[in-house]
């Protein structure tokens, strides 16, 4: 993943906490641990350190990636007869500051900055939000199709249902929340396109009513699914799940040091 920056720390920078941690620090996900690496690297330290001196010595490592965008982190602290570190040391990786504006920045790059920066989705050019959106539903086993920009009816994309029917999306980037008006719109729309079911994803929320419409129109045979921010988020990172795997086997925080070496 490009949108990190694989930089080393100085330890007076640093907080030691963020060493030990197994947390993200962007999306607080549960990072994907390399226990082999990590009793490597105690195993050095504390030969190194045990060999030279009559005190008690414990090493601590975490190494891992976040599963969901892809931040990773190589946290080793050392104790030497105490309980606060003697040394530490760190790597991680560190955040760029991407133009999401620009729609020709790959979409797998998008959604990890999205991931990890959540609130820039306000930032997103319409269009690349919109090819974001279908490729979420494509790892959710969907097959989608962004419509064209203009003339598109309505509809921004189009999932295959079952049956031979299909699905159509209203995507709104969208600071306001969401009114009444842009759901009766897309219930015309899924009855002007032939559409079976309606989604409607927005950056924002939705306000007090909509959510009554859209039962209205499931029972006039047109449901309507209403997806806000926090609810695509979630759905981001779980089709976010496998993409640390390219991450993880560069091992970018470098190679780990072993013993004899």
């Amino acid at each position: 993943m490009s949108i990190w920056l694989y930089d080393s720390y100085n330890p007076t920078t640093i907080n030691p906490k963020v060493a030990f941690q197994s947390d993200c620090i962007f999306c607080n996900t549960t990072l994907v641990r390399n226990h082999e690496e990590e009793e490597k690297i105690e195993l050095y330290e504390t030969l190194n350190y045990g060999l030279s001196d009559n005190f008690t010595t414990k090493c601590v490592a975490v190494i891992g990636i976040c599963p969901i965008c892809g931040w990773w982190k190589y946290g080793v602290g050392t104790y030497i007869g105490g309980s606060l570190p003697s040394s530490f040391e760190m790597r991680v990786a560190t955040l760029k500051k991407l133009d999401l504006s620009d729609v020709s920045i790959p979409i797998n790059d998008v959604r990890s900055y999205l991931t990890a920066k959540y609130e820039s989705r306000f930032k997103i050019d319409p269009r690349m939000f919109e090819e974001v959106v279908a490729s979420v539903f494509r790892d959710h086993g969907f097959t989608s199709t962004v419509t064209n920009y203009s003339g598109d009816g309505g509809i921004d994309i189009i999932l295959d249902g079952n049956d031979n029917q299909t699905i159509g999306i209203q995507v709104k980037r969208y600071k306001d929340r969401i009114s009444v008006a842009k759901i009766r719109e897309l219930t015309g729309a899924l009855v002007l396109n032939g559409h079976t079911k309606g989604i409607f994803v927005t950056t924002s929320e939705f306000q007090e009513g909509v959510y009554s419409l859209a039962d209205i129109s499931a029972h006039k045979g047109y449901p309507i699914e209403l997806i806000d921010a926090t609810e695509f988020l979630a759905k981001l990172k779980i089709a976010q799940l496998s993409s640390y795997k390219e991450v993880a086997e560069k091992k970018p925080w470098g190679s780990v040091r072993e013993w004899g070496l």
